[in-house]
């Protein structure tokens, strides 16, 4: 039986949020320091790419672990950045400027604690329109408080701060950080090293073009007559476009996860047959809401007549919001040598990550996929490039366009 089941939530968010408002009030100290903003600066400018403008406080408070490079996952690994360790010496003489100040965090925890904790529980920091810096402004600090509030908190150095270690509140939101420099202490969504995710690349900004079958557009072939019975040489996920952010601008982007279960049939033994998970993961930048995306990625290789049902379920990522699917992949194939056709459904479970609904769900059959992919009137959303736009919910749209052996694209 199908169904989605929410597991228990054992995150401390109290204890997250209060660690992460302690390192803000700290960071106010680093900001002043203008070679630790430089660093910091630095590597969010040579990891930007399928991530948030971020860099979490491994590579930031222990350089030495990660040697001179930034995170190897979410970047060129050519990529050195110069002068390492301003930031790290910067925190820790907040630190003791707020020790010697008498100010309560450091009463309330070690230096060691917070740095482990910080370290540990992945969190980091986040640097929206950092492009804008002029390299001399001070930075403002704050932090994820973790709910659906659109503004918070900010920490500044005092104008004496140098001497007495203290700081000074603002309050501060989405428009205050389009305008000035602001840094954000949240908990990093990186997708987890998983052979069976597949990080996409930045694609190309669709534009106003690509529209289906008139208009400007491609001259595009209609749909196929019947069902092909040759082998598909791929599909993919096509053109995409979210006309809202998921998370709060405190946590960044949308970190969008494509899950497709496909079928992995066994011939010779079809109670053998079994399904296997593959994820697609996409940073949707907050500045790219609203505009097309084209992925252009290979989402399934060869979608055979044997195997009748595909599914793809589409959910955003939060690192604090489990759930667990409970579905299964159909197959349909003659067994070798004897003349019978076995129809077995195998069955999965599958651990996601989110706080929201889940976007899109569906179990698609081989044959109507074909049929009706370039038809645009199936939900009233027209084509893209030749093909149907499907629906998520209500803010998300999409293409999956195929090619054939002998059909063409």
């Amino acid at each position: 039986m199908e169904g989605i089941v929410r597991l228990p939530d054992t995150f401390d968010r109290e204890a997250a949020v209060a660690k992460a408002e302690m390192a803000a009030q700290l960071l106010a100290g680093v900001a002043a320091e203008s070679d630790a903003a430089g660093e910091l600066e630095a590597l969010v400018r040579a990891t930007r790419g399928p991530h948030d403008e971020a860099v979490r406080f491994v590579h930031l408070l222990r350089p030495e672990d990660g040697t001179a490079r930034v995170d190897l996952r979410i970047t060129d690994p050519s990529v050195v950045v110069e002068g390492r360790g301003a930031f790290a010496d910067a925190f820790r003489s907040s630190f003791e400027s707020a020790r010697l100040a008498g100010a309560r965090l450091a009463d309330e925890i070690t230096l060691e604690e917070l740095e482990a904790y910080l370290v540990e529980n992945d969190m980091q920091v986040y640097w929206p329109n950092y492009e804008d810096w002029d390299g001399e402004t001070d930075p403002v600090v704050t932090f994820d408080p973790m709910n659906d509030q659109e503004e918070n908190v900010a920490y500044r150095l005092a104008e004496d701060g140098a001497r007495l270690g203290g700081t000074e509140t603002l309050m501060v939101n989405e428009a205050y950080a389009a305008e000035n420099p602001t840094w954000v202490v949240n908990i990093s969504e990186l997708p987890e090293e998983d052979a069976n995710v597949t990080v996409m690349v930045p694609p190309i900004d669709g534009g106003g073009g690509g529209g289906g079958g008139g208009g400007g557009g491609p001259t595009c072939p209609g749909p196929p007559s019947s069902e092909p019975d040759n082998d598909v040489s791929l599909i993919k996920l096509g053109w995409y476009k979210a006309d809202q952010n998921y998370d709060s601008w405190f946590n960044g982007g949308s970190e969008m996860y494509f899950t497709h279960p496909k079928g992995n049939p066994n011939f010779a033994n079809p109670e053998a047959s079994e399904a296997i998970v593959t994820s697609f993961y996409y940073h949707v930048h907050r500045d790219d809401v609203g505009n097309w995306l084209n992925f252009n990625q290979e989402y399934i290789s060869n979608w055979t007549k044997e195997v009748r049902n595909q599914k793809l379920m589409i959910h955003e990522h939060d690192v604090h919001g489990p759930f667990k699917f409970t579905g299964n992949v159909g197959f349909e194939f003659e067994i070798p040598g004897t003349g019978v056709t076995a129809k077995p459904s195998i069955g999965f479970e599958q651990t996601f990550k989110t706080t929201e609904p889940i976007i899109y769900l569906r179990d698609t059959d081989r044959a109507s996929y074909f049929l009706l992919n370039r038809d645009g009137s199936v939900e009233g959303t027209g084509t893209r490039d030749c093909f149907r736009i499907y629906k998520g919910g209500q803010f998300v749209r999409f293409t999956l366009p195929f090619i054939l052996q002998d059909y063409g694209s």
